[in-house]
C-alpha cells in the first residue's frame, strides 16, 4: 500500500504484497539479508581493492539518490517515491550481485554495506523492520 500514490486508486493483492520476486516489502527485505550476508562471509577473508565494473557504477550512483528521493517523499508526503526507489535499489543491488563477485574487493563490499544501509534507512522511514538473515 505504501508503493501507491495516496491520491491514486488502491486494488490490494495479498500474493503480491507478500511475494519475494517484484515491488514488495519482502523483496525488499530479503535483499536487506542478502547484502548482509554477503558481508558476514568477506570478514572471514582478505580483500583486495578492484576497479569499479560498471554494475558497481550504477548502484553507487543509485545509492547516492537516497538523500534526495528522501527529501523528495518528505516534501510531497508521498511515501510511494521512496518504495520505488528502494525497489529500483534492491534490483541494481541483484544484478551488481548476480554479475560481480563480491567478496575479495574492499570496493564491492563497501557498495554492498552502503547498499544494506541505504535499504535499512528507507525501511525505517516506511516502517518496516528489517532482518539479518532470512
Amino acid at each position: 500500500m505504501l508503493r501507491v500514490n495516496a491520491i491514486s486508486d488502491i486494488a490490494f493483492d495479498l500474493e503480491a504484497s507478500v511475494s519475494f520476486e517484484g515491488d514488495s516489502g519482502p523483496y525488499l527485505q530479503y535483499t536487506y539479508a542478502r547484502a548482509k550476508s554477503v558481508l558476514r562471509k568477506a570478514e572471514k577473508g582478505d580483500p583486495t581493492p578492484l576497479t569499479l565494473d560498471p554494475e558497481a557504477r550504477i548502484l553507487a550512483r543509485a545509492i547516492s539518490q537516497f538523500p534526495d528521493v528522501v527529501a523528495e517523499a518528505a516534501a510531497n508526503f508521498a511515501p510511494n517515491t521512496l518504495c520505488t526507489y528502494l525497489f529500483h535499489l534492491a534490483q541494481e543491488f541483484n544484478l551488481f550481485y548476480a554479475k560481480c563477485p563480491i567478496i575479495g574487493s574492499h570496493t564491492r563490499l563497501a557498495l554492498t554495506a552502503a547498499t544494506a544501509q541505504v535499504i535499512k534507512n528507507g525501511l525505517y522511514l516506511l516502517g518496516i523492520e528489517t532482518m539479518e538473515q532470512m
